[in-house]
């Protein structure tokens, strides 16, 4: 009999914790579905999935720590306290993000006691709102069908791995875009089209444009078709507060976005938002993590993708917009897994990122377009080339006096796989009679360290390696321009300039130049994070 109840108490956690995850994940899905206007309905099925999977783990956790404090404190639990219990916890870790960024916009802060207390808050709500639940609608079906029960989660795999089948097979279920509808009356901006091109952690002195021996020899063709700026400084050392300073026009220290759980400002006027009220489409398609939808990076944007990596779960491209997808595969990336697809890196490579590109660019072909477009391939790890799922870390798997010759290469590699692909969106764009009249724009978010000042990669310090960015700016109707201009600039002069070129105003607020204004002069260019700050 004891082993019965246990049995009920582990059962209906399972089913507590799937339901109200599967709630959240369903209320969550369709919301996006609707706020993006996507066309087909696949987030809800595959938000149900990944989140039925969170609650089954929240649920099984729950379930195992009852059954142990009953038989070890002999504390009269029941299945629907499991139920309640499982279900409250679910809704709560699935919902906190939400919370979380309310508390910020609230001005209540980021900080460890309030986020406790929001959560503590949030808990207790959502256990008294799953109380009322289970006794409304489930008790009864509980006690009358609990031994079936013991089956759902078996069931729920079933419907995983029927997804996995259906998402790793080519169904026709793909991403339906929005047609862009012409304004014939309305005046067409120009340039037509307008390509803000991000190289993750490119380092602006390791590219042939500053006489590195590398092979980049289509970031030095654009360079030979455009204007080169070796003097142009980012505003701070990592992605979240570059691309804010970018986006904005402003300091970091004016945006704030300068921690990982701090999204971009919805108060700042943006630069997609600047482009489509000048009458372009505007695309966004990133492969960085840190700048997905619910971190408002997309703001401004008709059509903005976070291109994911694969994994082995079922995948839709929209998928790690739900906020608690990549807390769940960051957990599953840390469980020893049969490569299935022969490469698993742990970011887009910039062939499948090219790929999307010139999918998104034939689509629209009609339409004005900017297109903003983040390769992240190199940024660490570094990936051998061709990939054969081999890569290095060199924070974690080399010490100083042994892998600055081999970190190097391989950061060298992922530089030349950047520029293979750039070729290819390059070619194609000249196939297509769009290079020689759009206006490209090319830098780095921040450059990245080997050493230089003992430390790898980008963190913490704004030395020369991180802020000093490579920029190469191609106007229209340009070929072998091959000019170089050495003027100081900085990251948040890059909006007000797109902007202007292209017949707009920038707002007030943004405190960036227009680099090509006759007066254009920076006495000063400033990276900043927290209580650090650079001046050049």
């Amino acid at each position: 009999m004891a082993t019965r109840k246990s049995e009920n108490i582990f059962i209906h956690s399972i089913v507590g914790g799937i339901i109200c995850a599967v709630v959240v994940g369903l209320i969550e899905s369709i919301i996006l579905t609707l706020h993006f206007n996507w066309q087909d309905w696949n987030l809800p099925f595959t938000g149900l999935l990944y989140y039925g999977l969170i609650g089954l783990i929240i649920g099984a956790a729950v379930g195992i720590a009852l059954m142990f404090t009953k038989r070890f404190l002999n504390v009269g639990f029941n299945g629907g306290f499991g139920f309640i219990l499982a279900g409250g916890g679910a809704i709560a870790f699935c919902t906190y993000h939400y919370i979380a960024l309310l508390l910020e916009d609230w001005g209540l802060g980021t900080s460890i006691p309030v986020k406790a207390v929001g959560y503590s808050i949030l808990l207790v709500t959502a256990i008294l709102l799953v109380t009322l639940l289970y006794h409304i609608a489930f008790k009864s079906f509980l006690k009358k069908y609990d031994r079936a029960l013991s089956y759902l989660a078996i069931c729920y795999f079933v419907l995983l791995a029927g997804a996995f089948i259906i998402f790793k097979t080519e169904t026709g279920w793909g991403y339906e875009h929005i047609p862009y509808e012409i304004n014939e009356y309305a005046e067409q901006p120009d340039p037509k089209y307008v390509f803000l091109i991000i190289l993750d952690a490119t380092r602006f002195d390791w590219l042939s444009t500053e006489g590195y021996d590398i092979e980049t020899p289509n970031i030095q063709s654009i360079a030979d078709d455009g204007i080169y700026f070796p003097n142009a400084i980012a505003n701070s050392y990592w992605t979240k507060p570059t691309m804010a300073s970018i986006f904005t026009g402003v300091y970091p220290k004016v945006h704030g976005t300068l921690r990982y759980e701090t999204p971009l400002p919805r108060n700042i006027p943006v630069l997609a938002g600047q482009f489509t009220d000048l009458g372009y489409y505007t695309i966004g398609i990133t492969t960085n993590v840190n700048l997905k939808h619910d971190q408002r990076y997309s703001r401004g944007f008709n059509n903005y993708t976070f291109m994911d990596r694969d994994d082995f779960l079922p995948f839709d491209e929209r998928v790690p917009d739900l906020n608690r997808v990549l807390f769940l595969r960051s957990i599953i990336k840390r469980i020893p897994q049969i490569d299935l697809y022969g490469v698993r890196p742990m970011y887009t490579s910039g062939l499948k990122t090219t790929k999307r590109t010139i999918e998104l660019i034939e689509f629209y072909n009609n339409a004005p377009l900017f297109v903003y477009l983040h390769y992240m391939d190199p940024h660490d790890p570094y990936y051998e080339h061709p990939y054969n799922g081999k890569y290095r870390h060199p924070k974690v798997e080399f010490t100083p006096e042994d892998s600055l010759e081999r970190v190097s290469d391989l950061y060298v590699d992922e530089l030349e796989y950047t520029d293979r692909r750039l070729g290819e969106l390059f070619d194609y764009m000249k196939r297509a009679n769009i290079y020689d009249s759009a206006l490209i724009f090319l830098t780095a978010d921040h450059g990245e360290e080997f050493f230089d000042h003992y430390a790898w990669n980008h963190m913490f310090s704004l030395y020369e390696e991180l802020i000093h960015v490579p920029l190469i700016i191609k106007p229209p109707e340009t070929r072998n321009f091959k000019e170089v201009d050495s003027t100081l600039v900085q990251q948040i002069d890059f909006a007000p300039t797109l902007v202007e070129f292209c017949g707009g105003n920038p707002p007030d607020g943004w405190q960036g130049e227009n680099i090509f204004d006759e007066d254009f002069h920076n006495d000063y260019a400033l990276s900043q994070w927290e209580g650090i700050y650079s001046i050049r």
